[in-house]
């Protein structure tokens, strides 16, 4: 299982992740990255591990439309359905599990689960993970991301540091 943070700010985005990887076993290894930059995209998952891996690193992202376009119809009309498409085909099984992914694209945060669903938050605070509750309640009681971050990995099994930070900025 896992944490992982989203916040969405005016300037762009931030997202926060820790290192524990559960499969079986807990795992931790520099190699096992929750969040990962991919053609301009930040991508983290969380849930079934074969799900997660072929979202981060056999998922090829969409190339953004030519002409400048809002991030949210983009991302209903092609970035979902190419990532339901894309586990339906190399993870069948798998694709009918948990899994959602927090992913950035020109500096807004958007979920999407397996089925292509895109969700925005309307308070700009995203959690994805067994860890998540626990983190997003201590970020609305004042904590810092990384304070979050400890809180989880306090309260939840699943949740171990070290804890990494990512940012991404809306295009000029």
């Amino acid at each position: 299982m896992t944490t992982i943070l989203g916040i969405q700010h005016d300037w762009g985005c931030e997202m926060h992740a820790d290192a524990q990887v559960t499969a079986e076993r807990d795992y931790r290894h520099p190699d096992m990255v929750k969040v990962v930059d991919r053609d301009g995209y930040l991508l983290a998952a969380s849930g079934d591990t074969v799900a997660c891996d072929v979202v981060m690193y056999r998922w090829r992202p969409p190339e953004p439309p030519k002409t400048p376009t809002a991030a949210f119809p983009f991302m209903v009309a092609t970035v979902g359905p190419s990532i339901r498409k894309t586990l339906h085909k190399l993870a069948p099984a798998a694709s009918r599990t948990e899994v959602v992914v927090l992913l950035a694209y020109a500096g807004e945060l958007f979920t999407v689960d397996a089925d292509g669903c895109v969700i925005r938050h309307h308070a700009g605070i995203y959690g994805i993970g067994s860890g998540a509750a626990y983190a997003i309640g201590a970020l609305y009681a004042g904590a810092t991301p990384e304070q979050a971050l400890k809180v989880a990995a306090e309260n939840d099994p699943w949740t171990r540091g070290p804890f990494t930070s990512h940012t991404q900025t809306k295009p000029a």
